[in-house]
């Protein structure tokens, strides 16, 4: 018998500890816990694994054992940080000059015949006192902006809120407003919510007709955020163009399309996306898709479009240059606000020299995506404007954000011989920023993750207008 192994059934715990040849004593300090880890053998504890502890590199003592958990979880770390900056496609500043030198002048010449289409956009917020606050700025502001898009409504889309009070609010909120598309599901950004939503559409969305009284189904769905800042007008003319362009491919069974920002060849960015109606009806019923509603909501959106019957005939539209983060908010997708003026000089100092799929920072020349507003964007590091730019005046820090303006040319420190106040002054009028045109520029700006940054978009985009 192992008499290491015997207990007296019978014996007090201080019987034990102190008749017990084979029992070391309780360490009374650090100091002699520290000799009992680094003295204690774990064979003697772990009698069944004595075998396993004979070999070299197996550790031997309670102290060895602990260095070698710390360093497995070390390494667990670091390999899953490795893959995860080899898998995110969000590591490096993208060419969106590139993107802009290749996006082709907007409207086309016959885009004024073409008639408005129906579009209806649920905002994803949620009900918390943010959430209230970004709505009533988003009612404000680009929800009232719209000048062509008669046919597009706005609605807010929420889940079940846990706190009772806030359900309350959202209530209230709703008999003011009566914009508000309460989802029966609790609420959560990648459990199912944006099914919830689509399915919801497919039974209630309704716009106003192109002609006559009643509303009707709209042409287009779109899952928009409270961070994004949606400019109704373009995006409107950008659907409508996509929409007859698809209807004269798919004559009699209306298009398929899937409009946004394409994120390296497999989804669209999740801060606004479009779905034609017929992908609406195969979202809400498609029994594949109830299968597919839970992880990362834009890439299953991509998913469901993939296992549509006729996933070969589906248009994917991609718009690269007019959606973009906040030149704030230090993102790969970060630049100034964005005009048609400064889009013709980035096509005429790029000309030709452009990639096709400018993706990939192993290939795209740094010409590709510096900007006079974030700075030469480095491969690692994302700069943000300087930090001198909140001591100017409200209408002067606007200005310095706006890509190409001759205040961010002067706070970056590219031009000298001049002052802030006389750039400013020498800024573009509206209609010299558009080219004469009333469209052709930014249609979503995102990460507006801040009030401060959703005011400064509203400010840049339709101050003066």
């Amino acid at each position: 018998m192992n008499l290491a192994s015997f207990r007296n059934p019978w014996a007090t715990e201080h019987d034990e500890e102190e008749n017990e040849p084979f029992i070391t004593p309780r360490p009374r300090s650090v100091r002699q816990l520290w000799v009992w880890a680094r003295e204690s053998k774990l064979e003697d504890y772990l009698p069944r694994l004595a075998p396993c502890l004979q070999y070299r590199w197996v550790p031997g003592n309670f102290v060895s054992l602990v260095f070698a958990l710390l360093i497995l979880a070390m390494t667990i770390l670091v390999l899953v940080g490795t893959i995860t900056s080899l898998l995110n496609p969000d590591k490096y500043q993208l060419p969106w000059r590139s993107y802009c030198a290749r996006s082709p002048s907007f409207p086309p010449p016959d885009f004024e015949t073409l008639p408005e289409v129906g579009v209806f956009i649920g905002v994803m917020s949620v009900a918390s006192e943010f959430g209230f606050r970004r709505r009533e700025m988003i009612r404000n502001t680009w929800a009232a902006k719209g000048r062509s898009g008669r046919r597009a409504v706005v609605r807010f889309v929420l889940g079940v809120s846990s706190d009772e009070s806030e359900r309350a609010l959202v209530e209230t909120e709703n008999e003011v407003y009566g914009d508000i598309i309460q989802l029966s599901i609790k609420e959560n950004m990648n459990q199912g919510k944006t099914h919830a939503y689509f399915s919801w559409a497919r039974d209630h969305a309704l716009v106003p007709p192109a002609s006559g009284v009643e509303w009707v189904r709209p042409e287009y769905v779109v899952k928009t955020d409270d961070d994004s800042f949606v400019v109704l007008d373009e995006l409107e003319a950008r659907l409508r163009v996509s929409w007859y362009e698809g209807s004269a491919k798919m004559k009699g069974t209306g298009p398929l399309i899937y409009w946004g920002y394409l994120v390296k060849e497999y989804s669209m960015a999740g801060e606004l996306y479009a779905l034609s109606w017929n992908l609406v009806e195969h979202v809400a019923s498609s029994e594949k898709v109830r299968r597919m509603t839970v992880g990362p909501e834009d890439q299953q959106v991509a998913k469901w479009v993939k296992v549509h019957p006729q996933a070969s005939d589906i248009q994917w539209s991609s718009e690269r240059c007019w959606i973009y983060n906040h030149p704030r908010s230090g993102t790969v997708y970060s630049h100034g606000f964005l005009f048609p003026s400064e889009v013709e000089r980035v096509k005429k100092s790029l000309g030709n020299n452009t990639s096709e799929f400018p993706t990939s920072y192993l290939v795209d020349s740094p010409l590709y995506s510096w900007s006079s507003v974030t700075g030469p964007a480095p491969r690692f590091k994302l700069l943000a404007p300087p930090a001198k730019l909140d001591k100017l005046p409200s209408a002067m820090r606007v200005e310095a954000l706006v890509e190409g303006s001759w205040l961010s040319w002067v706070l970056s420190g590219t031009w000298d011989g001049t002052t802030p106040q006389k750039a400013f002054d020498r800024r573009e009028t509206r209609a010299e920023r558009y080219l004469g045109k009333r469209l052709g520029g930014t249609v979503v700006v995102h990460y507006l993750k801040r009030d401060e940054w959703f005011l400064e978009t509203a400010a840049a985009l339709f101050g003066g207008s």
